[in-house]
């Protein structure tokens, strides 16, 4: 190509000067500056692959290593099954030294019991969770009910561990009997699964 205004002339293929191409119209320059091109964007391809894996492979391990948390969490509230034993017997003596008939306080057993039992519920009910399909109804479904049973299980240790158990005995009686429930339907859910 050759410029109007000052006559310089360069190749319109490789864009350098035109003295000293030695076939017209064809420029192996331009050829080999296009095969770098093709090899750097292929390289460049691959990188990104590999980063691309990279990333998938750190949030694969991610999402395991919550899954894998919230079970140890739950697994260790259960090996610590002895002191919550203990400490509610406590709790009973106490009342019984406070002149409380052992039937007004038999509730405590109940509740400890239920705490346990949901303890091992939401333990397992991570291990289901993360085999279950992300973006999935029944994943969405089972949150809210895994959710929902972790709520009912706190409320029901922090009133366990209150000082006035006898002011909140509805309470306490009623929570248990709910928290049971939504053990019973996260553990329905993981049954009715395992029976297909």
């Amino acid at each position: 190509m050759t410029c109007r205004n000052c006559t310089y002339e360069w190749c319109w293929m490789c864009v350098k000067v035109w003295k000293g191409h030695e076939d017209y119209y064809s420029c192996g320059r331009y050829e080999k500056a296009q095969k770098k091109k093709e090899k750097s964007k292929r390289k460049k391809t691959k990188e990104q692959q590999v980063e691309v894996e990279r990333e998938q492979k750190r949030v694969a391990l991610e999402r395991y290593i919550g899954y894998y948390d919230k079970y140890l969490e739950y697994d260790k509230a259960l090996k610590n099954s002895e002191i919550l034993k203990e400490n509610v017997k406590k709790k009973i003596q106490a009342l019984n030294e406070q002149q409380t008939i052992l039937a007004e306080v038999k509730f405590l057993e109940k509740a400890g019991q239920a705490l346990l039992e949901c303890f091992a519920a939401l333990k397992y009910s991570f291990v289901y969770a993360y085999f279950l399909s992300d973006g999935s109804s029944e994943k969405e479904i089972f949150t809210i009910l895994q959710e929902e049973l972790i709520k009912t299980t706190s409320l029901l240790a922090e009133m366990i561990d209150s000082n006035d158990i006898l002011v909140k005995r509805t309470e306490i009686v009623d929570l248990i009997k709910l928290a049971q429930k939504k053990k019973d339907s996260v553990v329905s859910v993981q049954s009715s699964h395992s029976d297909k």
